[in-house]
């Protein structure tokens, strides 16, 4: 809420400066680690590497691994020709990649984009994979010895998969404090339903353990005394949710301020949680390590935010955060101490009855004490509400705002310092919008085909190239083009 700051506009029309993130040296010597050795820092990003490979692999996906490489693969476009001295090692990471990896899903070395493939492209969605040789398995049901997941809670050991059959568990509260669970719902998905009192007098869930991985539980209704119940507290260090629902709580996930901690969400699902007060929100990331959030849908919050995040690293892609026509949440994104953020491929609509001006907020609570850039590119905004601006930077480090498509009747794209590029502002009418909620340009749209950077200078190469786009309602698609690649998060296949 407030005034705007001062407007710094730099032309659309200008090359973008080049970034270099500060971990570049480090992201580039495991990339090429990874890819040379097939194993740096997997499990770092995903939790257990016996949980890794789906059971029923999707064809021409080879599940965690391709996701990883993928995405590491994305990042090295920041690295490329950013950096003299990392320019080479680059190169080289770059060219082992492209031999590992399905030519129909490769960004080319020429600049053009993802090989057009006949039939319907690859879907990248969650699929329960094999519990890992060793573990220990605790099943939790109305048929089972252990009747409730608090139970199953009581005697777990460091290690073990707790499987939780589908049905409601009314007022059954839990406190993790085992390291390496793996926790999961089965033969449907389980529903936590909280009553009057929480764990802890904090969540429904509070998870204490490191390295645990949730996967397809849904948290309904927590709320607290002081207005700040969660679905899960997060309290340990590096959490993984995937395929989770939180809806009508006060907070969906609210985490710890742990610098070092890394909490990765994907194909998860976070609705009309906030207390109404504009203080809690769908999903709360304290001042951790690294937040990560893919392929997830975060829509109708309570007053609060959509994502807020106040981690060091932000990589938000792939996503549908929506809020819808009678939508009340504030920001989409809010990341108020700034920090390294890449936000990509993502659709953000706002509604006309949002209760701040901005969608994409940056620094708004650290100004000249933030560190880090902001990287947003390729993704879809979308407002119905007639006045605002969709991206706030109030950092002094302009951001790189890059291949958008901007949505809507406001005039002002971006608020702060920006290196803008490629970046189109088109009517409410300038995009086909379907029931799925997938905002596509419309058949003669400006956006299709608008990259103009399909032979780029060694000086100016492209910054970001998505991988993927949103799906609803938890997956996404491998991103195919023929010709350039169109504005926005949504491609158009002509």
């Amino acid at each position: 809420m407030g005034s705007s700051p001062k407007r710094s506009r730099r032309s659309e029309s200008r090359r973008p400066r080049q970034v270099t993130p500060s971990p570049a040296r480090l992201l580039l010597a495991c990339v090429l680690a990874t890819l040379t050795a097939a194993a740096c820092a997997r499990s770092e990003r995903y939790g257990e590497s016996a949980d890794l490979e789906a059971a029923a692999p999707i064809p021409s996906y080879s599940g965690k691994q391709f996701i990883a490489d993928a995405v590491r693969f994305q990042e090295l476009q920041v690295e490329i020709g950013a950096d003299p001295a990392t320019a080479e090692i680059a190169r080289s990471v770059k060219s082992q990649f492209e031999s590992l990896t399905p030519r129909s899903v490769l960004a080319q070395s020429t600049g053009q984009h993802y090989a057009c493939q006949l039939g319907q492209p690859e879907i990248i969605q969650w699929v329960p994979g094999p519990i890992g040789a060793g573990r220990r398995v605790l099943r939790v049901g109305p048929a089972e010895r252990l009747r409730t997941p608090s139970a199953a809670a009581a005697i777990a050991r460091t290690g073990d998969a707790i499987l939780i059959e589908a049905g409601d568990y009314p007022g059954d509260t839990a406190v993790w404090p085992q390291n390496g669970l793996l926790l999961r719902g089965v033969n449907g998905r389980p529903r936590l339903l909280a009553g009057r009192v929480l764990a802890e007098d904090k969540a429904i869930w509070v998870i204490k353990g490191r390295d645990v991985v949730v996967e397809n539980i849904e948290f309904y209704g927590a709320r607290v005394a002081d207005r700040n119940g969660a679905g899960i507290r997060a309290e340990g260090r590096d959490l993984t949710v995937r395929a989770a629902y939180f809806h009508h709580n006060e907070n969906g996930i609210l985490t710890n301020n742990d610098p070092e901690s890394r909490i990765a969400v994907e194909f998860s699902e976070f609705a009309n949680n906030g207390a109404g007060d504009g203080y809690s929100h769908n999903l709360y990331v304290g001042r951790i390590a690294n937040f990560t959030l893919r392929f997830s849908y975060s829509h109708h919050a309570n007053v609060g935010h959509l994502v807020k995040s106040r981690a060091r690293t932000n990589v938000i892609e792939y996503n549908r955060l929506v809020d819808g026509d009678a939508g009340l949440a504030s920001y989409e994104i809010d990341l108020p101490d700034g920090g390294d953020a890449v936000v990509v491929g993502n659709l953000i609509e706002q509604s006309a009855q949002t209760q701040n001006s901005a969608m994409l907020s940056y620094a708004a609570e650290s100004t000249k004490a933030a560190r880090g850039r902001l990287l947003a590119v390729h993704n879809t905004f979308y407002s119905r509400k007639e006045s605002g601006v969709f991206i706030q930077n109030r950092s002094t480090s302009p951001a790189v705002i890059q291949k958008n498509v901007f949505a809507g009747d406001r005039a002002v794209t971006v608020s702060g310092a920006a290196d803008s590029f490629g970046n189109l502002l088109l009517t409410t009418d300038g995009l086909t919008i379907d029931g799925a909620l997938a905002y596509t340009p419309r058949p003669q749209s400006t956006a299709i085909d608008s990259d103009i950077s399909t032979a780029p200078d060694a000086d100016a190469p492209a910054i970001v190239i998505p991988a993927f786009q949103p799906l609803p309602p938890l997956a996404g698609t491998v991103r195919v083009t023929v010709g350039r690649l169109d504005a926005g998060a949504f491609e158009t296949c002509r």
